[in-house]
């Protein structure tokens, strides 16, 4: 089963190669367009490049919204939907002039990156990875991470919840410090309580604790595929 992963507000998926390499061959990490930070341009970008076989759509924190969008728009062989440490509406109630503080950040200094990797990593980055994390951060044009962010604070796709029908699944990270576990509750309300699965990392799951997520992810699968809901 191919797999279509959407990464967060960076949009390189540098950060999830460990994840994607669980699943050799089968896994397509999505790179968005730099200057693209719009949900709806991001969506009309990336469905014409959608697998014409079938496929799962995971989606991780930032792209959560993006994948709704696309999920409820029903495109052919989309099969099944996950989403990880992500939200309908804005997780916090953060003034939208907040995101425009992400311009002054200075991003190319050591101390920056290591206090939101601190937030999103938690005590799991490698030295390996810490150095990666500030490498692909600092190359990142900082309008870009502010665009993506007012975003993030501005949208609220809770209405489409109800239109999309394939299988889903939410991989709830329990340590998050920038997605609430409240973030769930539209989730519950439009899907029941079954979908949620508790990961106990940060809010980068799938970079902290890759082989959990990915157990659950083929455990998600697997069962689907017991009753023909994966395929064609």
């Amino acid at each position: 089963m191919k797999l279509v992963l959407l990464p967060g507000l960076d949009g390189t998926g540098q950060f999830l190669t460990e994840f994607s390499a669980i699943f050799p061959g089968t896994c397509q990490i999505i790179r968005y367009p730099t200057h693209m930070t719009r949900y709806a341009d991001l969506q009309d970008w990336l469905t014409p490049l959608l697998p014409q076989e079938p496929f799962v759509l995971i989606a991780e924190s930032f792209a959560g919204p993006l994948a709704i969008r696309i999920a409820a728009n029903t495109p052919e062989h989309l099969k099944a939907l996950i989403l990880v440490a992500s939200f309908a509406k804005p997780p916090r109630p953060l003034p939208a002039i907040t995101a425009q503080l992400l311009k002054i950040v200075p991003l190319g200094f050591k101390p920056a990156t290591r206090l939101m990797l601190r937030v999103v990593m938690g005590r799991h980055a490698s030295s390996q990875f810490q150095t990666e994390f500030h490498n692909s951060i600092k190359d990142i044009p900082r309008s870009t991470l502010a665009n993506r962010l007012a975003q993030v604070l501005t949208s609220d796709h809770t209405d489409l919840l109800s239109k999309i029908t394939i299988p889903r699944l939410y991989l709830q990270a329990s340590q998050d410090w920038l997605v609430p576990k409240s973030a769930a509750n539209p989730f519950i309300h439009h899907w029941g309580a079954a979908c949620i699965r508790q990961v106990k990392a940060p809010h980068f799951a799938l970079q902290s604790h890759p082989g959990e997520c990915a157990k659950y992810i083929n455990d998600f699968i697997d069962r689907l595929d017991e009753v023909g809901q994966l395929h064609d």
